[in-house]
């Protein structure tokens, strides 16, 4: 397994219903604690090595309800995603037509309460997962890798010019959920 970065101090939070677009290759982006809501990370390499760029979204919802959800949805926020990173790739003259040609990846989606009769309406984690998966599949994108799932919360960074995506579940072992190999 490759050896996680050391965190820079100046990361950048990702707070639930907030989101992130890279604008240097060299940013770390966290999001904390993430049990029930859904951190989705879309990534695509640039023309140089180390020339990453992406996007981070903490989300609460599987679907927004309102015009005003804003990024608290898994809808709205991979909308969103897509097509600010589109506009970048075009920006920088990197030829990336849709979300099917990056990287996706999802953590969080933990199951924090269980509620008898295993009513699914109530587990907002699976559904933030399942939006997700539905979203993805409706645009031709796949999940490259996902940390989902469980009965706890996650710690996760993001390192824009790597590609590398961290996983850490409370009281867990560091893992790495995509990225080049590392000594």
């Amino acid at each position: 397994m490759p050896k996680k970065p050391t965190t820079p101090k100046n990361v950048i939070a990702v707070a639930p219903g907030q989101w992130q677009l890279s604008q240097s290759a060299y940013q770390v982006f966290r999001a904390e604690r993430v049990s029930a809501g859904l951190v989705m990370v879309v990534h695509f390499n640039g023309a140089d090595e180390g020339d990453g760029m992406g996007a981070i979204a903490h989300v609460q919802l599987p679907q927004s309800s309102t015009e005003n959800s804003g990024m608290l949805a898994v809808d709205t926020a991979l909308q969103t995603m897509e097509t600010e990173l589109l506009a970048l790739a075009q920006q920088k003259e990197i030829a990336v037509a849709s979300i099917s040609e990056m990287q996706v990846f999802l953590a969080g989606g933990a199951q924090l309460f269980a509620f008898g009769g295993g009513n699914n309406a109530l587990n907002i984690g699976s559904r933030n997962v399942e939006a997700a998966h539905r979203w993805l599949q409706s645009h031709h994108a796949l999940v490259t890798a996902e940390a989902v799932g469980e009965n706890r919360a996650r710690n996760v960074e993001y390192y824009v010019s790597m590609g590398q995506v961290w996983v850490t579940p409370l009281g867990g072992e560091d893992a790495v959920l995509a990225g080049p190999e590392t000594d």
